[in-house]
Protein backbone atom coordinates (compact mmCIF):
# COMPACT_ATOMS: atom_id res chain seq x y z
CA UNK A 1 0.00 0.00 0.00
CA UNK A 2 0.95 3.72 -0.62
CA UNK A 3 2.57 5.08 2.40
CA UNK A 4 3.70 8.31 1.51
CA UNK A 5 2.76 10.87 -1.16
CA UNK A 6 4.18 14.15 -1.60
CA UNK A 7 3.24 16.52 -4.34
CA UNK A 8 5.36 19.59 -5.88
CA UNK A 9 4.20 21.99 -8.32
CA UNK A 10 0.75 19.38 -9.57
CA UNK A 11 -2.14 21.25 -10.52
CA UNK A 12 -3.62 22.97 -7.23
CA UNK A 13 -0.99 21.51 -5.04
CA UNK A 14 2.29 24.15 -4.83
CA UNK A 15 3.86 21.56 -2.00
CA UNK A 16 1.55 18.76 -0.40
CA UNK A 17 3.04 15.61 1.95
CA UNK A 18 0.88 12.87 3.09
CA UNK A 19 1.73 10.19 5.26
CA UNK A 20 -1.05 7.09 5.00
CA UNK A 21 -1.57 4.79 7.91
CA UNK A 22 -3.32 1.11 7.73
CA UNK A 23 -6.74 0.80 6.72
CA UNK A 24 -8.87 2.54 3.92
CA UNK A 25 -7.84 6.25 3.68
CA UNK A 26 -11.41 8.34 2.60
CA UNK A 27 -10.25 11.75 0.85
CA UNK A 28 -13.30 13.96 1.09
CA UNK A 29 -13.96 17.68 -0.05
CA UNK A 30 -15.20 20.19 -2.62
CA UNK A 31 -15.30 19.75 -6.15
CA UNK A 32 -12.76 21.32 -8.03
CA UNK A 33 -10.94 20.78 -4.72
CA UNK A 34 -8.29 18.25 -5.79
CA UNK A 35 -9.16 15.15 -5.04
CA UNK A 36 -8.67 13.51 -8.65
CA UNK A 37 -5.34 15.26 -8.71
CA UNK A 38 -4.25 13.53 -5.81
CA UNK A 39 -5.56 10.16 -7.78
CA UNK A 40 -3.44 10.74 -10.83
CA UNK A 41 -1.13 12.12 -9.39
CA UNK A 42 -0.36 8.29 -7.41
CA UNK A 43 -0.94 6.99 -11.01
CA UNK A 44 1.71 8.85 -12.44
CA UNK A 45 4.33 8.30 -9.50
CA UNK A 46 3.20 4.60 -9.14
CA UNK A 47 3.40 4.00 -12.99
CA UNK A 48 4.64 6.89 -15.14
CA UNK A 49 3.46 7.05 -18.62
CA UNK A 50 1.10 3.75 -18.37
CA UNK A 51 -0.58 5.96 -15.92
CA UNK A 52 -2.52 7.44 -18.84
CA UNK A 53 -1.49 10.99 -16.90
CA UNK A 54 -0.54 14.06 -19.13
CA UNK A 55 2.28 14.95 -16.12
CA UNK A 56 3.48 17.96 -18.17
CA UNK A 57 -0.09 19.60 -18.74
CA UNK A 58 -0.70 19.09 -14.92
CA UNK A 59 2.13 21.17 -13.83
CA UNK A 60 0.90 24.13 -11.51
CA UNK A 61 0.75 27.36 -13.18
CA UNK A 62 4.36 29.44 -12.78
CA UNK A 63 5.79 26.15 -11.74
CA UNK A 64 9.13 25.14 -13.83
CA UNK A 65 8.31 21.24 -12.40
CA UNK A 66 5.78 19.00 -11.60
CA UNK A 67 7.45 15.93 -9.04
CA UNK A 68 5.70 13.26 -7.43
CA UNK A 69 7.86 10.80 -5.16
CA UNK A 70 6.15 7.98 -3.15
CA UNK A 71 6.61 5.21 -0.74
CA UNK A 72 5.15 1.89 -1.20
CA UNK A 73 5.00 -0.91 1.17
CA UNK A 74 4.89 -4.39 -0.06
CA UNK A 75 3.32 -7.52 1.10
CA UNK A 76 6.57 -8.31 2.39
CA UNK A 77 7.59 -5.47 4.38
CA UNK A 78 9.82 -3.97 1.85
CA UNK A 79 9.86 0.01 0.70
CA UNK A 80 9.73 0.65 -2.59
CA UNK A 81 10.26 4.05 -3.33
CA UNK A 82 9.58 5.79 -6.67
CA UNK A 83 10.50 9.67 -7.54
CA UNK A 84 9.24 11.23 -10.48
CA UNK A 85 9.87 14.79 -12.03
CA UNK A 86 8.85 16.43 -15.28
CA UNK A 87 9.95 20.16 -17.26
CA UNK A 88 9.75 21.95 -20.05
CA UNK A 89 12.30 19.82 -21.68
CA UNK A 90 12.21 15.84 -20.22
CA UNK A 91 10.79 13.70 -17.24
CA UNK A 92 13.36 11.86 -14.98
CA UNK A 93 12.15 8.94 -12.39
CA UNK A 94 14.43 7.60 -9.42
CA UNK A 95 13.60 4.41 -7.45
CA UNK A 96 15.26 2.35 -4.91
CA UNK A 97 13.82 -0.81 -2.83
CA UNK A 98 14.97 -0.73 0.25
CA UNK A 99 17.84 1.45 -0.15
CA UNK A 100 19.00 -0.51 -3.44
CA UNK A 101 18.72 1.57 -6.49
CA UNK A 102 16.17 0.54 -9.81
CA UNK A 103 15.80 1.68 -13.26
CA UNK A 104 12.27 1.54 -14.58
CA UNK A 105 12.23 -1.76 -15.98
CA UNK A 106 13.25 -3.03 -12.31
CA UNK A 107 10.27 -1.68 -10.48
CA UNK A 108 8.04 -3.17 -13.27
CA UNK A 109 10.07 -6.58 -12.67
CA UNK A 110 9.48 -6.17 -8.72
CA UNK A 111 5.04 -5.05 -9.10
CA UNK A 112 4.77 -8.22 -11.51
CA UNK A 113 6.97 -10.62 -9.04
CA UNK A 114 5.10 -8.81 -5.86
CA UNK A 115 1.77 -9.04 -7.37
CA UNK A 116 1.28 -11.57 -9.69
CA UNK A 117 0.70 -9.32 -12.68
CA UNK A 118 2.34 -6.75 -15.37
CA UNK A 119 2.53 -3.24 -14.68
CA UNK A 120 0.19 -3.11 -17.26
CA UNK A 121 -2.43 -4.82 -15.75
CA UNK A 122 -1.79 -2.88 -12.19
CA UNK A 123 -2.00 0.55 -13.73
CA UNK A 124 -5.56 -0.40 -15.54
CA UNK A 125 -6.89 -1.92 -11.89
CA UNK A 126 -5.50 -0.41 -9.12
CA UNK A 127 -6.02 3.71 -9.49
CA UNK A 128 -8.23 4.14 -12.03
CA UNK A 129 -6.80 5.82 -14.79
CA UNK A 130 -7.83 9.93 -15.37
CA UNK A 131 -9.97 9.18 -18.25
CA UNK A 132 -12.18 6.91 -16.33
CA UNK A 133 -12.57 9.08 -13.11
CA UNK A 134 -13.54 12.28 -15.37
CA UNK A 135 -16.42 9.90 -16.90
CA UNK A 136 -18.24 10.25 -13.50
CA UNK A 137 -19.57 13.16 -14.55
CA UNK A 138 -20.97 11.42 -17.46
CA UNK A 139 -22.81 8.88 -15.62
CA UNK A 140 -22.80 6.38 -13.10
CA UNK A 141 -19.43 4.38 -12.95
CA UNK A 142 -19.16 0.51 -13.41
CA UNK A 143 -15.90 -1.36 -12.46
CA UNK A 144 -17.12 -3.76 -14.89
CA UNK A 145 -17.81 -2.06 -18.04
CA UNK A 146 -14.55 -0.05 -17.33
CA UNK A 147 -12.45 -2.91 -17.36
CA UNK A 148 -14.24 -4.68 -20.61
CA UNK A 149 -13.66 -1.93 -22.24
CA UNK A 150 -9.86 -1.49 -20.93
CA UNK A 151 -8.95 -5.64 -21.37
CA UNK A 152 -10.77 -5.20 -24.67
CA UNK A 153 -13.40 -7.30 -23.43
CA UNK A 154 -16.15 -5.61 -25.27
CA UNK A 155 -14.29 -6.89 -28.48
CA UNK A 156 -14.17 -10.57 -27.31
CA UNK A 157 -18.23 -10.10 -26.14
CA UNK A 158 -18.79 -8.92 -29.29
CA UNK A 159 -16.68 -11.72 -31.20
CA UNK A 160 -18.51 -14.42 -29.07
CA UNK A 161 -22.13 -13.04 -29.90
CA UNK A 162 -21.28 -13.02 -33.45
CA UNK A 163 -19.97 -16.85 -32.99
CA UNK A 164 -23.51 -17.43 -31.73
CA UNK A 165 -24.82 -15.72 -34.13
CA UNK A 166 -23.55 -18.20 -37.16
CA UNK A 167 -24.43 -21.25 -34.59
CA UNK A 168 -27.62 -20.41 -34.46
CA UNK A 169 -27.38 -20.12 -38.66
CA UNK A 170 -25.66 -23.14 -38.60
CA UNK A 171 -28.40 -25.07 -36.52
CA UNK A 172 -31.05 -23.78 -38.66
CA UNK A 173 -29.18 -24.97 -41.90
CA UNK A 174 -27.88 -28.14 -40.43
CA UNK A 175 -32.05 -28.69 -39.32
CA UNK A 176 -32.55 -28.03 -42.84
CA UNK A 177 -30.12 -30.25 -44.44
CA UNK A 178 -31.50 -32.91 -42.00
CA UNK A 179 -35.16 -32.63 -42.97
CA UNK A 180 -33.65 -32.75 -46.69
CA UNK A 181 -32.00 -35.72 -45.84
CA UNK A 182 -35.25 -37.63 -44.09
CA UNK A 183 -36.94 -36.39 -47.50
CA UNK A 184 -34.35 -38.00 -49.54
CA UNK A 185 -34.10 -41.19 -47.47
CA UNK A 186 -38.48 -41.61 -47.67
CA UNK A 187 -37.72 -40.77 -51.74
CA UNK A 188 -34.96 -43.69 -52.30
CA UNK A 189 -36.86 -46.35 -49.58
CA UNK A 190 -40.09 -45.66 -52.63
CA UNK A 191 -37.32 -45.83 -55.53
CA UNK A 192 -36.03 -48.76 -53.89
CA UNK A 193 -39.50 -49.95 -53.58
CA UNK A 194 -40.37 -49.69 -56.77
CA UNK A 195 -37.66 -50.85 -58.10
CA UNK A 196 -37.31 -54.28 -56.36
CA UNK A 197 -41.35 -54.77 -57.90
CA UNK A 198 -39.85 -53.60 -61.29
CA UNK A 199 -36.99 -55.86 -61.22
CA UNK A 200 -39.88 -59.38 -59.65
CA UNK A 201 -42.33 -58.25 -62.69
CA UNK A 202 -39.03 -58.70 -64.70
CA UNK A 203 -38.26 -62.04 -63.57
CA UNK A 204 -41.79 -62.53 -63.47
CA UNK A 205 -42.40 -61.82 -67.36
CA UNK A 206 -38.95 -63.57 -68.45
CA UNK A 207 -39.77 -66.90 -66.47
CA UNK A 208 -43.19 -66.96 -68.35
CA UNK A 209 -41.48 -66.12 -71.76
CA UNK A 210 -38.94 -68.88 -70.64
CA UNK A 211 -42.00 -71.12 -70.47
CA UNK A 212 -43.76 -70.31 -73.70
CA UNK A 213 -40.72 -70.53 -76.05
CA UNK A 214 -39.90 -74.22 -74.13
CA UNK A 215 -40.46 -77.28 -76.47
CA UNK A 216 -43.81 -79.18 -76.22
CA UNK A 217 -45.67 -75.60 -75.74
CA UNK A 218 -48.45 -75.11 -78.09
CA UNK A 219 -50.42 -71.43 -78.65
CA UNK A 220 -53.79 -71.21 -77.46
Amino acid sequence: MIRRLHVRGWRAFEKLDLELNDGVTFVIAENGVGKTSLVEAAAWGLYGDLADVDARAARRAGSSIAAVELELELPDGRTLSIARQVDDRAQSMSAELDASALSDDDVGGVLADTFGASRDFLSKTTLIPSRAVAEQAIGSFELGSHLSNIFGVDSLESAAEQLRRMQVDAEATAKRVRQAARRAAKDLSKLRSALSEAESAEGQANAALAAARAPGQTSA
